[in-house]
Protein backbone atom coordinates (compact mmCIF):
# COMPACT_ATOMS: atom_id res chain seq x y z
CA UNK A 1 0.00 0.00 0.00
CA UNK A 2 1.60 3.25 -1.12
CA UNK A 3 -0.54 5.59 0.96
CA UNK A 4 0.30 5.07 4.58
CA UNK A 5 -0.39 8.48 6.12
CA UNK A 6 -3.26 8.08 8.56
CA UNK A 7 -6.14 10.49 8.50
CA UNK A 8 -6.28 11.76 12.05
CA UNK A 9 -9.69 13.33 11.89
CA UNK A 10 -12.05 13.09 14.80
CA UNK A 11 -15.76 13.03 14.05
CA UNK A 12 -18.71 13.74 16.30
CA UNK A 13 -22.47 13.94 16.04
CA UNK A 14 -24.09 16.88 17.76
CA UNK A 15 -27.52 16.36 19.21
CA UNK A 16 -28.04 20.09 19.64
CA UNK A 17 -26.47 23.07 21.33
CA UNK A 18 -23.71 25.27 19.99
CA UNK A 19 -24.00 26.24 16.35
CA UNK A 20 -24.52 22.69 15.06
CA UNK A 21 -27.96 21.49 14.07
CA UNK A 22 -29.39 18.26 15.52
CA UNK A 23 -27.72 15.25 13.94
CA UNK A 24 -25.07 17.23 12.05
CA UNK A 25 -21.51 16.00 11.65
CA UNK A 26 -18.60 17.99 13.01
CA UNK A 27 -15.15 16.95 11.75
CA UNK A 28 -11.70 18.27 12.66
CA UNK A 29 -8.05 17.26 12.41
CA UNK A 30 -5.94 16.18 9.44
CA UNK A 31 -7.67 16.92 6.14
CA UNK A 32 -5.15 15.19 3.83
CA UNK A 33 -7.83 12.98 2.26
CA UNK A 34 -10.84 15.27 2.70
CA UNK A 35 -12.20 13.68 5.87
CA UNK A 36 -12.80 17.18 7.27
CA UNK A 37 -13.58 19.40 4.26
CA UNK A 38 -15.82 16.85 2.51
CA UNK A 39 -17.93 16.02 5.60
CA UNK A 40 -21.66 16.47 4.96
CA UNK A 41 -23.11 19.71 6.33
CA UNK A 42 -26.80 18.72 6.42
CA UNK A 43 -28.42 17.49 9.65
CA UNK A 44 -30.16 14.14 10.10
CA UNK A 45 -27.30 11.74 10.95
CA UNK A 46 -27.46 9.14 13.71
CA UNK A 47 -24.01 7.46 13.54
CA UNK A 48 -20.55 8.12 12.14
CA UNK A 49 -17.32 6.14 11.76
CA UNK A 50 -13.88 7.11 10.56
CA UNK A 51 -11.25 5.25 8.56
CA UNK A 52 -7.80 6.01 7.21
CA UNK A 53 -8.97 7.71 4.01
CA UNK A 54 -12.30 9.20 5.04
CA UNK A 55 -15.49 8.46 6.91
CA UNK A 56 -18.95 6.98 6.64
CA UNK A 57 -22.18 8.08 8.32
CA UNK A 58 -25.68 6.75 8.79
CA UNK A 59 -28.64 9.04 8.10
CA UNK A 60 -31.87 8.85 10.07
CA UNK A 61 -33.64 7.40 6.99
CA UNK A 62 -31.26 4.40 7.02
CA UNK A 63 -29.14 5.55 4.08
CA UNK A 64 -25.33 5.87 4.08
CA UNK A 65 -23.07 8.77 3.14
CA UNK A 66 -19.34 8.21 2.59
CA UNK A 67 -16.69 10.89 1.95
CA UNK A 68 -12.97 11.42 1.79
CA UNK A 69 -10.50 9.85 -0.65
CA UNK A 70 -11.98 7.27 -3.03
CA UNK A 71 -8.63 5.56 -3.65
CA UNK A 72 -9.98 2.11 -2.78
CA UNK A 73 -13.68 2.58 -3.52
CA UNK A 74 -14.71 3.51 0.00
CA UNK A 75 -16.76 6.41 -1.38
CA UNK A 76 -17.97 5.22 -4.80
CA UNK A 77 -18.82 1.69 -3.66
CA UNK A 78 -20.87 2.75 -0.62
CA UNK A 79 -24.39 1.27 -0.68
CA UNK A 80 -27.01 3.57 -2.20
CA UNK A 81 -30.08 1.90 -0.68
CA UNK A 82 -31.75 2.48 2.70
CA UNK A 83 -32.52 0.13 5.54
CA UNK A 84 -29.20 0.30 7.41
CA UNK A 85 -28.95 0.52 11.19
CA UNK A 86 -25.20 0.86 11.88
CA UNK A 87 -21.92 1.79 10.18
CA UNK A 88 -18.27 1.05 10.93
CA UNK A 89 -14.90 1.65 9.36
CA UNK A 90 -11.52 -0.02 9.57
CA UNK A 91 -8.27 1.10 7.98
CA UNK A 92 -9.44 0.98 4.36
CA UNK A 93 -12.83 -0.78 4.41
CA UNK A 94 -16.28 0.32 5.54
CA UNK A 95 -19.11 -1.83 6.86
CA UNK A 96 -22.85 -1.41 7.30
CA UNK A 97 -25.45 -3.45 9.13
CA UNK A 98 -28.83 -3.80 7.45
CA UNK A 99 -32.09 -3.85 9.40
CA UNK A 100 -32.48 -7.53 8.40
CA UNK A 101 -29.22 -8.32 10.25
CA UNK A 102 -27.03 -8.78 7.16
CA UNK A 103 -23.65 -7.08 6.65
CA UNK A 104 -22.39 -5.11 3.65
CA UNK A 105 -18.66 -4.41 3.21
CA UNK A 106 -16.89 -2.23 0.62
CA UNK A 107 -13.46 -0.77 -0.01
CA UNK A 108 -10.05 -2.47 0.27
CA UNK A 109 -10.19 -6.26 -0.07
CA UNK A 110 -6.56 -7.42 0.15
CA UNK A 111 -7.19 -9.09 3.50
CA UNK A 112 -10.61 -10.46 2.58
CA UNK A 113 -12.43 -7.75 4.49
CA UNK A 114 -14.96 -7.39 1.65
CA UNK A 115 -15.08 -10.87 0.05
CA UNK A 116 -15.06 -12.73 3.38
CA UNK A 117 -17.77 -10.66 5.05
CA UNK A 118 -20.07 -13.09 6.84
CA UNK A 119 -23.39 -14.00 5.30
CA UNK A 120 -26.64 -14.45 7.14
CA UNK A 121 -29.20 -12.20 8.72
CA UNK A 122 -28.68 -12.65 12.44
CA UNK A 123 -26.02 -10.02 13.15
CA UNK A 124 -26.70 -7.29 15.68
CA UNK A 125 -23.56 -5.14 15.58
CA UNK A 126 -20.64 -4.39 13.27
CA UNK A 127 -17.22 -2.83 13.95
CA UNK A 128 -13.87 -2.38 12.28
CA UNK A 129 -10.28 -2.91 13.39
CA UNK A 130 -7.34 -1.76 11.28
CA UNK A 131 -7.62 -4.30 8.44
CA UNK A 132 -10.35 -6.51 9.84
CA UNK A 133 -14.07 -6.42 10.40
CA UNK A 134 -15.99 -7.65 13.42
CA UNK A 135 -19.63 -8.50 13.94
CA UNK A 136 -21.78 -9.91 16.68
CA UNK A 137 -24.01 -12.75 15.59
CA UNK A 138 -27.04 -13.53 17.71
CA UNK A 139 -28.38 -17.03 17.18
CA UNK A 140 -31.57 -17.74 19.06
CA UNK A 141 -33.09 -21.13 19.75
CA UNK A 142 -36.70 -22.01 20.52
CA UNK A 143 -35.81 -22.64 24.15
CA UNK A 144 -34.66 -19.68 26.25
CA UNK A 145 -31.41 -21.50 27.24
CA UNK A 146 -28.77 -21.87 25.90
CA UNK A 147 -28.24 -18.93 23.59
CA UNK A 148 -25.22 -18.39 21.40
CA UNK A 149 -23.30 -15.23 20.74
CA UNK A 150 -20.68 -15.39 17.99
CA UNK A 151 -17.97 -12.89 17.09
CA UNK A 152 -16.66 -13.07 13.55
CA UNK A 153 -13.25 -11.66 12.72
CA UNK A 154 -12.37 -11.00 9.07
CA UNK A 155 -8.76 -10.64 8.18
CA UNK A 156 -5.66 -11.92 6.45
CA UNK A 157 -6.39 -15.51 7.42
CA UNK A 158 -9.98 -15.42 6.22
CA UNK A 159 -13.08 -15.64 8.35
CA UNK A 160 -12.79 -16.95 11.89
CA UNK A 161 -15.72 -17.47 14.19
CA UNK A 162 -15.80 -17.58 17.98
CA UNK A 163 -18.88 -18.71 19.84
CA UNK A 164 -19.71 -18.22 23.51
CA UNK A 165 -22.65 -20.20 24.84
CA UNK A 166 -24.31 -19.17 28.07
CA UNK A 167 -25.96 -21.78 30.26
CA UNK A 168 -27.22 -21.52 33.80
CA UNK A 169 -26.10 -24.26 36.10
CA UNK A 170 -28.88 -26.08 37.87
CA UNK A 171 -26.68 -26.45 40.94
CA UNK A 172 -25.57 -22.81 41.05
CA UNK A 173 -28.58 -20.89 39.84
CA UNK A 174 -27.76 -17.49 38.32
CA UNK A 175 -24.08 -18.32 37.62
CA UNK A 176 -23.03 -18.52 33.97
CA UNK A 177 -20.62 -21.19 32.86
CA UNK A 178 -18.84 -22.05 29.63
CA UNK A 179 -19.73 -25.38 27.96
Amino acid sequence: MKRVTLVLAALALFGGGGQARAGSIVAWGDNTYGAVSKAPTAPGFTAVAGSVLGAVALKSDGSIVAWGDNYLGTVSNAPTSTGFTAVAGDGYTDYALRSDGSIVAWGYNDYGTVSNAPTGTDFTAVAGGFVNGLAIQQTATLAPEPTSLSLFVLGALGMTGFTYRRRKSAAASGVDQLP
